[in-house]
């Protein structure tokens, strides 16, 4: 009787995990949604006030920061799909030991902070 309880708590607790994980996954693409929006804003701001080029011009210096703007949205992508890869079984790993929900809220604090300096850099730009 006693091993039925613990394989339906462990049970409980892998669920909670991935709900967890599923969850944790949706505040990072927010985040990384956020900071693209930031860097988006950075550059536009450098490419109007500092140089001195119209939104509007595709050629030379334009393009140049038009391609520098499409390489941080691939990599925040590849840095969010490899961390929600990592996630995954980090937050796998802490439910075995018995560690989820402490970990669970270092990450979700880590996510928090992160998108906190994102909205704070979009309102500065």
């Amino acid at each position: 009787m006693n091993s039925s309880r613990g394989t339906g708590g462990r049970f409980a607790l892998y669920v909670a995990c991935y709900a967890t994980w599923f969850a944790l996954s949706a505040l990072a693409f927010w985040t990384t949604l956020q900071l693209l929006l930031a860097v988006s804003l950075a550059i536009t701001s450098l490419r109007v006030n500092v140089l001195g080029i119209p939104p509007t011009n595709t050629v030379g210096a334009g393009a140049q920061l038009r391609g520098l703007n499409q390489f941080f949205t691939l990599l925040l992508v590849l840095l969010w799909l490899g961390g929600v890869v990592f996630l995954e079984g980090y937050l796998r790993d802490s439910a075995g030991e018995g560690r989820l929900w402490s970990r669970a809220g270092r990450v979700a604090l880590g996510f928090l902070a992160t998108l906190a300096l994102a909205y704070a850099l979009q309102a500065i730009l």
